[in-house]
């Protein structure tokens, strides 16, 4: 069980990186209601205008280097959960047979970044900023990111994202054990409470 989920996992990492690359401002100060409300089309920008703006931010290299980064943590993270398995089972596998299976792994890890890749990324995210900025804050957000500030704050993201990622796996990985071990506890009990009395022969 804990392997399937890590393998979810893999499937959402390029969601995750994009949404963590396209990061421009917090919302604290905004309304939520008013930001649901999408930009009437004569406010918004252009794709012309957030290309620019993807162009500044260095958006396709902040999505690479971080689709990049992800594999060995997720592999990391996939050989710690089957050392628990086989911990609790009893099922130890032979140096050949952990090679075997590190290779099934490296393989759907490549077919879900290729799945859906940063051209694909980037051209879903323009319609979604159109709706949701105007015009004035795209050219905003492009005239902050092309100042130092701006691109030291793009260049030191993945510096960030690379400390703070270990972190994250490390709280999902525990978080995950611990729902697995109450789950088959839950079911365990479920089972014995339906489990007719006096066992499967009583009549």
């Amino acid at each position: 069980m804990k392997i399937y989920a890590a393998f979810a996992l893999i499937l959402l990492v390029p969601a995750f990186a994009i949404s963590q690359s396209s990061t421009a401002a917090t919302t604290s100060d905004f309304d939520d209601s008013a930001l649901a409300v999408p930009v009437p089309v004569d406010q918004q920008p252009s794709k012309e205008d957030l290309n620019r703006l993807f162009e500044v931010m260095h958006l396709r290299e902040q999505i690479q280097r971080q689709l990049q980064m992800m594999p060995q943590m997720i592999q990391q993270q996939m050989r710690q959960q089957w050392k628990q398995i086989s911990a609790k089972y009893g099922s130890q596998l032979t140096p050949d047979q952990q090679a075997g299976l590190e290779k099934v792994m490296q393989k759907y890890m490549n077919k879900a970044f290729s799945v859906y890749n940063v051209d694909q990324m980037i051209a879903d995210m323009i319609p979604i900023y159109q709706r949701h900025f105007t015009r004035d804050d795209i050219k905003s957000l492009t005239e902050f990111y092309g100042t130092p500030s701006g691109q030291r704050m793009l260049a030191v993201q993945p510096v960030i994202m690379k400390e703070y990622m270990p972190i994250v796996m490390k709280h999902v990985q525990e978080s995950t054990a611990q729902l697995t071990d109450e789950l088959e506890n839950d079911m365990a009990a479920y089972m014995k409470s339906i489990a007719p009395a006096g066992g499967s022969n009583s009549k």
